[in-house]
């Protein structure tokens, strides 16, 4: 798991961004093995137990593809509630490729792992 963490508007997410590109373009990781979902979309409205619908969503788009062989990355994570315990259950039972961004006091680096269990590598 990994975690960039920052003020607002310092490149997080285009950091984010250019590893996906990274992983595509040089890594040959194919786009539909890439799970994107940002969190400050004002369109998104999640109840913690409505987090999964990202999951069965993608699923239902690749049909052909296995969420274990997936990256995920999530931005601005903190903006959902319940988020440490999606993202602990992503990690647990499919795959460590989990990449996510965020600003706020939630997720100070001093707490990152003490949040996620000590599943986060900065």
């Amino acid at each position: 798991m990994q975690v960039l963490l920052g003020p607002r508007r310092v490149g997080k997410t285009s950091a984010m961004q250019l590893y996906m590109q990274e992983l595509t373009e040089n890594l040959g990781v194919k786009s539909d093995r890439l799970v994107y979902f940002n969190f400050e979309d004002e369109r998104v409205h999640f109840l913690p137990e409505q987090l999964d619908l990202i999951l069965q969503a993608w699923k239902e788009l690749h049909p052909s593809v296995q969420l274990e062989d997936c990256f995920f990355f999530f931005d601005e994570v903190q903006a959902a509630p319940g988020w440490e315990k999606f993202l602990n259950r992503i990690n647990e039972t499919l795959t460590k490729k989990i990449c996510f961004t965020g600003c706020n006091s939630r997720l100070l680096h001093t707490e990152v792992n003490t949040v996620l269990r000590g599943r986060s590598s900065r």
